[in-house]
């Protein structure tokens, strides 16, 4: 017989519905959504505490419906009355990492009373749409649906429109199992029901937002005994043309036969072309039945659930059809011998197709393809197993595994790619976890980098160190796998000219510095970034830091030859230096600079003498050479020029029998 514990449904990331909710725009962004690698999230299970236990054992209970708000809050379905110790009547809200939000849960008190919550739809507006097996909410009549306001207080008017006074009121005959919110604002409920308040609508109706039921809906289901579907559904969604994807366990709909899967109209006239296209349906020795739903950004169809085959060809718990309904065979051959268990009957109970088309596969499985996975799978777009994802798999345990296999109901993505897990355990990868858990989104928060060094706006050196540090900052329910590489660049420009392109240096760098081979008389201007260690996310470039090697003395013109006297000197720029006693020699740049700073590189000594030094025909400043002590080459800069000045720079001597030995002419319009 079909589980009545089993409850699960297809989201679609990147398209538009996650269990009936509207995600963010953002979501559809490859750069926004990622795959998940398979890492537990820590400090979401440490902050989720003793989760959905049972009030009397205290053991694990069920969490059978999850999804995530736009706001980053996770509410959480089950049959569970205790959320980490806080009475909660089968519904609970979490704040992004996993905290109880205790403004909800006072405000919704006792919950859902006489059963547990199936099914969660979110509308546009934050109302919250909540089905299953129930008869009150916080006291509220409303049988198997019911809304919540925002801040999770019942919304009465919305019960009191569901229901009608007499005997025949609201959902009669079963539980709500799949709730989708229509573009109209209209509510589509599938369930176990077979009339809306006196009215035939057979396991699916519509609702109007108010609440109040749309018996034009139930009229185009058909009329009785044809009206519906003849058996339970379990998932109800909705494709990218707004048809009605419904699953469950039935053999007609609508009085034709549709085995385990139906579209409808929008309104519910049902698709008897999508029905004849999967021929013979779903199949197995014992029961079979399917459990959700998902669509492909392609159109495709993704159906998972518990049988053997479909349309006469075997396939295990999952198949892909077209948009017209008909057997895929790439898929069934790529999953190969699909979802089994060693202990049970497989089923697949959740799908969620990544923005990479990429697709995670979750129920009460331990083995994908052939391969142990424990019970979330990773499978490209067309279900070939990702084997890395499996080494990481999460495998979920039970407090007594011989009695009860651990099972997953519900995969449920938020934004940053982390993937939120219900179902029935009490541990995930060896970390406590009681009902639900998070999956770890990749580490998709870029890097920051600073450019440490060149911190000098001079060298005395052509060659010189350049530095830079990463930091890869801690997200909620990210794996944070650090810095992997960095990129570093510059520009450079002549010694007060303007900055050209940027050159690539170290295109792929772990290390954190290095040492740069610059030219006499150029500006470098360096800028960093990281990059992410698993995911390659690049963040910005830093700041610049910029820095100049001074012109060589040999580079400049004498006022005359003899005057000045040139020599090898090792450890100097380019090991050279030119030596005047002759006051009035000089030395000048050949063409005009743009310069805001100016100093010289030179010999400082109690024998040295000193230069003045013009920027075209004004004189800017005097440096005096002498010191007492040992001789020392040294950088000497006059103070920082109030304004820009331009034309060629020329240092003077104007001492009279004294050592002016210089290196180099230091210009920069910093």
């Amino acid at each position: 017989m079909l589980r009545t514990s089993r409850r699960a449904t297809a989201t679609k990331v990147g398209s538009v519905l996650i269990a009936g909710m509207l995600i963010a725009s953002v979501a559809s962004s490859a750069s926004a959504i990622d795959v998940t690698q398979g890492v537990v999230d820590v400090p979401f299970s440490t902050n989720t505490g003793a989760g959905a236990t049972d009030v009397y054992s205290g053991d694990p209970d069920l969490v059978m419906a999850v999804v995530v708000q736009t706001d980053g809050k996770i509410l959480v379905g089950g049959i569970f009355t205790i959320f980490n110790g806080k009475p909660v009547g089968g519904l609970v809200r979490l704040n992004p990492d996993g905290t109880v939000d205790d403004a909800f849960s006072d405000r919704l008190d006792v919950g859902f009373e006489g059963g547990s919550v199936r099914t969660i739809a979110v509308q546009n507006d934050g109302s919250i749409v909540v089905g299953g097996v129930f008869d009150t909410v916080n006291g509220v009549p409303s049988l198997h649906l019911a809304r919540l306001k925002p801040n999770g207080a019942v919304d009465v008017r919305f019960s009191q429109q569901l229901t009608s006074t007499g005997d025949n009121t609201g959902l009669v005959g079963g539980s709500v199992r799949g709730i989708t919110i229509q573009a109209s604002g209209k509510i589509v409920v599938g369930g176990r029901f077979n009339t809306v308040n006196g009215v035939d609508s057979n396991r699916l109706a519509r609702f109007n937002s108010d609440g109040s039921p749309d018996t034009t809906f139930s009229s185009n289901l058909g009329t009785s005994p044809n009206n519906g579907l003849d058996g339970a559904v379990e998932v109800v969604t909705q494709d990218s043309s707004g048809n009605l994807l419904v699953g469950g366990q039935f053999d007609t709909a609508s009085g034709s036969s549709s085995v385990d899967l139906a579209r409808f109209s929008a309104d519910g006239v049902v698709d008897s072309g999508f029905a004849s296209a999967m021929g013979s349906g779903f199949s197995r020795l014992s029961i079979h039945f399917v459990s959700t739903v998902a669509t492909q950004d392609s159109g495709k169809i993704l159906v998972g659930g518990s049988f053997t085959g479909f349309d006469g060809h075997s396939t295990n718990n999952i198949v892909r059809l077209s948009s017209g309904g008909s057997y895929d065979s790439v898929f069934t051959t790529n999953v190969g011998s699909g979802f089994e268990t060693t202990s049970d009957s497989a089923q697949v109970d959740s799908i969620i197709e990544m923005s990479d088309g990429s697709l995670l596969v979750g129920g009460d499985f331990d083995k994908t393809s052939g391969v142990v996975t424990g019970q979330v799978a990773h499978l490209s777009a067309d279900a070939v197993l990702d084997t890395s994802f499996a080494a990481n798999t999460f495998a979920l345990t039970m407090p007594d595994s011989t009695v009860l296999n651990p099972s997953v109901y519900k995969l449920a993505a938020q934004p940053n790619g982390a993937v939120v897990v219900g179902g029935w355990f009490s541990s995930v990868g060896g970390v406590a976890s009681s009902g639900v858990a998070r999956l770890a989104a990749p580490d998709l928060t870029a890097p920051t980098s600073q450019t440490l060094t060149p911190t000098a706006q001079f060298q005395k050196s052509s060659s010189f160190g350049v530095s830079w540090v990463g930091t890869d900052p801690v997200v909620t329910g990210e794996v944070t796998s650090g810095v992997g590489q960095y990129e570093v660049r510059y520009r450079r420009s002549i010694s007060g000219g303007a900055l050209g392109a940027y050159v690539m240096w170290k295109p792929a760098i772990v290390t954190t510095s290095a040492t740069f081979a610059g030219a006499p008389d150029t500006q470098y201007c360096f800028s960093s970034r990281a990059r992410e260690a698993t995911t390659g996310v690049t963040g910005d470039w830093s700041a610049e830091k910029c820095t100049t090697v001074p012109a060589d003395d040999r580079a400049l013109t004498r006022n005359a030859p003899t005057a000045w006297k040139r020599a090898a000197s090792s450890g100097w720029i380019a090991s050279t230096s030119s030596e005047a006693k002759l006051k009035g020699s000089y030395l000048i740049t050949s063409s005009s600079r743009s310069v805001r700073t100016v100093g010289v590189v030179a010999l400082r000594c109690s024998n040295c003498g000193s230069v003045d030094i013009y920027v075209g025909s004004s004189k800017v400043g005097s440096i005096s050479l002498k010191k007492s002590g040992s001789a020392s080459r040294a950088l000497l800069t006059l103070p920082r020029l109030t304004s820009l000045k331009t034309g060629k720079v020329k240092v003077v001597v104007t001492s009279t029998n004294k050592v002016v030995k210089l290196d180099g002419l230091a210009i920069s319009a910093r």
